[in-house]
């Protein structure tokens, strides 16, 4: 999911943002707006949890912008109260939330080590996770969704 507000914010200070989202039409106006504010930015619909999204959306990154200097994946879900919820509804929560950034992190260091000029230190990357006051404080029947952050 896209959330506005953090990529126009960083956009806006030069950071350059590649924004994903299943809802691609919904995705493409946040880029637009991310541009209309002077930032850059660039929109890769897809799931985060298909195979190969990390790649996909690491590939874009390096053909628009050449290099990866950070990464802050922010992924999240619409979750189900616990006493109704399937086990595939737990699951996918858990795909979205634990297993999608942690693929998107392996695949992000990869292009993090490489260096541009054989002899060269390597240049300085960042990943930034963010969680959410929901792994210390659960809303009532949404363990999964807390045990993910």
């Amino acid at each position: 999911m896209v959330f506005p507000i953090l990529p126009n914010h960083k956009s806006t200070e030069g950071a350059k943002v590649v924004a994903s989202d299943l809802d691609e039409k919904k995705l493409q106006a946040v880029v637009d707006e991310i541009k209309a504010a002077g930032g850059d930015g660039i929109a890769v619909g897809g799931d985060v949890g298909a195979d190969d999204f990390p790649a996909r959306i690491l590939d874009a990154a390096i053909k628009r912008y050449g290099k990866l200097k950070s990464h802050r994946p922010s992924m999240t879900a619409c979750c189900i109260r616990c006493p109704t919820m399937p086990d595939d509804a737990w699951d996918l929560i858990l795909r979205i939330l634990v297993r999608a950034p942690f693929r998107l992190i392996r695949a992000a260091t990869l292009f993090m080590r490489i260096r541009t000029e054989p002899g060269t230190p390597p240049e300085k990357h960042s990943i930034i996770n963010i969680s959410s006051i929901s792994g210390l404080h659960d809303h009532v029947g949404q363990a999964n969704y807390a045990a993910a952050k």
